[in-house]
């Protein structure tokens, strides 16, 4: 905090430094991070050596407090530098930490520990799983009543005359300064989310809105101011600018399809997390089976069942019987699957 209290640039570099460390070289595919890293031993509770994951998927990974606080971290980044790798993470994060941390319908009930392991479960356990309304006031249970006191806190930003989208969730914006209301219509929790944001209120001032462009946004992405197309190309990992003098009931059409792709873990290159735009996708299985796939064919590997759940199909499997994904945001009490060893190419 030296350098938002003091503005010293020795603050802002040491905090870079630690994100670098904490994000870039110690966290999952989920974009959380601790619970044994780097030991053995998984009941200590630590950052261990960089670049040693693949020895500490088990039931005890992503302490919510810790996630909570590098999404902070990942924020107060963004606003001192403007770079997108930080809304990116904190994107990450939010789907594949945050969402998924509350016990649905029952208020008082939230996660310590995510386990990220081979057939584990959220269920109460010694070390992880779900509290208890009345006896388990953990520290998570403080953050995690937090975050969701704040889900959108981190949408827009705005500097001067540029508005920052960071966040496709529906949401409506009140800009007093430039007299601007906008509401926006989303929802990547489904499957062909269509993005439309919508100027409710305006004195027809000028401002630039800046569009972030995700990371996993590597189709046929593009974006329509009333229609017509914006000038530049959507770059994933950046941001595109959409300047104008905006009038009631302009519309901004974004369409970013999502995808799978594949998230090798940091220290092993076969074994991988199942990915669907920002989501982390897991296996409900608790067998010991190994992917045969290609990352330019794994549209053909996955057949959908039902919203955001699809079959992995046999031809996709080393060994084993078909299996169904989900989001692990979307997991209760289910018996689930994170990292598996990928063998296409071995």
């Amino acid at each position: 905090m030296r350098y938002k209290v003091l503005g010293d640039p020795m603050g802002r570099e040491i905090t870079r430094n630690f994100w670098r460390e904490i994000v870039l070289q110690r966290s999952y595919a989920t974009g959380g991070s601790n619970g044994g890293n780097g030991s053995w031993d998984a009941s200590l509770e630590h950052w261990g050596a960089p670049t040693r994951l693949s020895q500490t998927l088990t039931d005890n990974n992503q302490e919510y407090c810790t996630q909570y606080n590098i999404m902070m971290v990942s924020r107060n980044l963004f606003q001192w530098t403007g770079d997108a790798i930080y809304s990116d993470h904190y994107e990450r994060a939010y789907y594949n930490g945050a969402l998924g941390n509350q016990y649905p319908n029952t208020p008082g009930v939230m996660l310590y520990y995510t386990p990220l392991g081979n057939g584990v479960t959220k269920k109460k356990g010694a070390w992880a799983g779900w509290g208890t309304p009345f006896e388990s006031f953990w520290c998570c249970y403080a953050s995690g009543i937090i975050q969701w006191s704040k889900m959108g806190d981190s949408i827009y930003f705005h500097q001067d005359h540029v508005l920052y989208v960071n966040m496709y969730v529906a949401s409506d914006l009140i800009w007093d300064s430039l007299g601007i209301g906008l509401s926006q219509t989303s929802d990547l929790t489904r499957v062909n989310s269509t993005i439309q944001i919508k100027i409710v209120k305006s004195r027809g001032e000028f401002a630039d809105i800046r569009l972030r462009i995700p990371y996993w946004a590597t189709g046929h992405n593009s974006v329509t101011v009333n229609k017509k197309p914006v000038v530049g190309i959507p770059v994933p990992g950046s941001y595109l600018s959409v300047p104008g003098n905006w009038k009631s009931d302009d519309v901004i059409d974004v369409h970013f399809p999502m995808s799978f792709h594949l998230d090798a873990i940091i220290d092993d290159p076969h074994r991988v997390a199942v990915m669907y735009g920002p989501m982390v996708l897991v296996g409900l299985t608790s067998q010991n089976a190994s992917l045969r796939i290609d990352g330019d064919e794994m549209e053909e590997c996955f057949s959908p069942v039902s919203e955001f759940k699809f079959r992995i199909l046999r031809k996709c499997l080393e060994f084993g019987e078909e299996f169904e994904f989900i989001p692990l945001y979307q997991t209760v009490d289910q018996v689930y699957t994170v990292y598996f060893l990928n063998k296409s190419g071995q």
